[in-house]
């Protein structure tokens, strides 16, 4: 069953389709008992399952509570584990018609200060909280502190009418996909109705999703690839999907594949860092023997894809009977729902050569077997999905770029999101852009730089100097202030970006020195000096850094208004033109 125009079909009769919610109705009709989420406690114990029936009612049942205490339109936090509760709680909300805004379990310090700043900004009126997270406080908020379980018990049968009309639909916001950040400030995503039908029928086309698959998932939920792409792709399409943490993802990711081979997965997803720990031999050399052959899909997002890491992944299974054409590069992000491209079912990725220093596409560099000085394999993300405009445009002169030529990709369709929340300068930047001919604008401007060659859409770099490490968004700014107050010795100006290699998108830091340091440098102080830095972005960030590279004072390309031009000086780093300290270079 596939979402077309305004309803779902199943046997020529027509189910018209207000939201996703009618969609789980729907589904709650044709497969009353059949299991719509399987939770594995620890990533291997089966500990809960909800058919959709079963979720249909007690989300009904949920909406209901909210709607005697909250009014339509207010935001409620859902700061919640990855489960089945947070799933009820979502489509509660929509039931109840209140704009829910998933995030992060506030469990430590970071979560917790970015959680404030969330509510800070969409001033919530009801907020879920996960265990151990009670005493929580948001400055100048009178938050109702809600639980669901307390929720659901409290709805008599009389209650249960309580959300009629209640829940919106169309144009209408549906919920608040905050972006990731480090310790910059997060941008509320408005995500409405038709955007959310819009994408998850561009999901489901461009992958196949049916009731007849099985996805499974430890992707969060508080993140739009888990969110769209597993939770609310499985409500869509009537799928079956199993869940896991993270956590117990990381902790071993063996029970990733292991859950596909017991319940007969047909969908997985993850970024480059997921498929990478599968490839390690610790990992690898414990799965032989494992049955992957239902297997149909294998996508991976939400960060540079490594040509490297994916053939590993497919060698390291091929004795799994895993087909090579499973595996699907895809490109999406927050502004547009989700998804922009993918690969079609079957046809496996394509690679072209790319310029590190120009990020050109190189269509005529046939040698892609022999590692080459200062050029790339790019990975194909597949082709823009039906029902969607995807343009590559030149961003100074706003003209379309021709096949191969590299420019900033730009799309338009009913997925694209409304803006950004109570943010209209930053969405009068993001959204809205025309072309040089044109008077009115309706695209979005990604700030990812990119090429289209044969129909497919190859990511080469990025505008927007956004850093994404393990599927997770650092701004360079945060880094750059960490590094350069962690000693005395350095100077006041870094620049800090993210390269690509064999282990996924990496860190690189050009750090300047005091003026005060002289051309003869003592070794030792430097490799103080690199200690501290190290230490002190590892315990502010979580990071690990590749290389900081030491530079003379006032080095460091700027721009006209005196701004540090990283764009410059990653280039500079490529091809290797930096005047820096000879000893000054620290590699791990």
């Amino acid at each position: 069953m596939i979402f077309n125009e305004k309803f779902l079909h199943d046997g020529g009769a027509g189910v018209h389709v207000r939201n996703i919610l009618s969609c789980l109705e729907l589904q709650a009709n044709l497969w009353p008992d059949k299991p719509a989420f399987i939770y594995l406690k620890d990533g291997e114990v089966e500990a809960q399952r909800i058919s959709f029936a079963q979720l249909q009612q007690q989300s009904h049942a949920l909406g209901s509570a909210l709607a005697g205490k909250l009014d339509c339109g207010d935001r409620v936090i859902i700061a919640l584990p990855d489960g089945i509760d947070f799933i009820r709680v979502f489509l509660g909300s929509l039931y109840a018609g209140l704009i829910p805004v998933p995030v992060k379990p506030a469990l430590n310090n970071d979560a917790r200060a970015k959680l404030i700043r969330i509510a800070e900004d969409c001033q919530p009126q009801g907020i879920f909280l996960a265990q151990g997270m009670a005493g929580i406080h948001i400055p100048e908020r009178s938050l109702l502190f809600l639980q669901s379980e307390e929720l659901i018990a409290s709805v008599t049968p009389e209650q249960a009418t309580r959300t009629a009309g209640r829940s919106s639909s169309g144009a209408q916001l549906a919920f608040l996909q905050y972006t990731s950040g480090s310790t910059g400030y997060p941008k509320g995503v408005m995500v409405s109705h038709d955007n959310l039908l819009a994408n998850e029928s561009m999901l489901s086309r461009t992958w196949e999703a049916g009731s007849d698959d099985v996805i499974v998932s430890w992707l969060p939920m508080f993140h739009d690839m888990g969110l769209m792409g597993s939770v609310l792709l499985t409500v869509y399409s009537g799928a079956q999907c199993v869940l896991m943490t993270p956590a117990a993802f990381v902790q071993r990711p063996a029970r990733w594949l292991q859950a596909v081979e017991r319940y007969g997965g047909t969908i997985m997803g993850g970024p480059n860092f997921a498929y990478k720990l599968l490839c390690t031999p610790r990992v690898s050399e414990s799965l032989q023997g494992l049955d992957l052959s239902g297997l149909k899909l294998a996508y991976c997002g939400s960060e540079p894809v490594s040509v490297a890491v994916t053939q590993m992944f497919l060698k390291a299974y091929q004795t799994s009977a895993l087909r090579a054409d499973v595996f699907s590069p895809c490109y999406g992000l927050a502004e547009a729902t989700l998804m922009v491209s993918g690969g079609q079912i079957g046809h496996g990725y394509a690679t072209m050569a790319v310029d590190v220093v120009t990020s050109l596409a190189l269509p005529d560099f046939n040698d892609l077997n022999q590692p080459t000085p200062g050029i790339k394999l790019a990975v194909s993300c597949g082709a823009s999905v039906p029902g969607q405009e995807l343009r590559i445009v030149n961003p100074n002169t706003r003209q379309p770029c021709a096949e191969y030529e590299t420019g900033e990709v730009w799309v338009a369709g009913p997925h694209i999101a409304l803006g950004y929340w109570n943010n209209p300068a930053a969405t009068a930047e993001a959204f809205g852009a025309c072309l040089a001919d044109e008077t009115r604008g309706h695209y979005l401007r990604t700030g990812d730089l990119g090429f289209l060659a044969g129909g497919k859409l190859y990511i080469s770099g990025r505008i927007k100097e956004l850093i994404i490490v393990n599927g997770n968004n650092y701004y360079p700014q945060d880094i750059e202030e960490t590094c350069s107050t962690s000693h005395t010795a350095l100077g006041s100006r870094a620049a800090a970006f993210g390269i690509s290699s064999h282990n996924g998108e990496e860190i690189v830091i050009v750090q300047e020195l005091d003026k005060s340091i002289a051309d003869d440098i003592d070794p030792q102080l430097l490799t103080d000096v690199t200690r501290s830095a190290r230490s002190a972005i590892y315990r502010e960030h979580s990071l690990t850094v590749r290389e900081i590279i030491y530079v003379k004072n006032n080095s460091i390309p700027k721009t006209t208004s005196g701004k540090i031009c990283r764009v410059s000086c990653r280039r500079d780093y490529e091809s290797r033109s930096l005047d820096v300290f000879d000893v000054a270079v620290a590699q791990e």
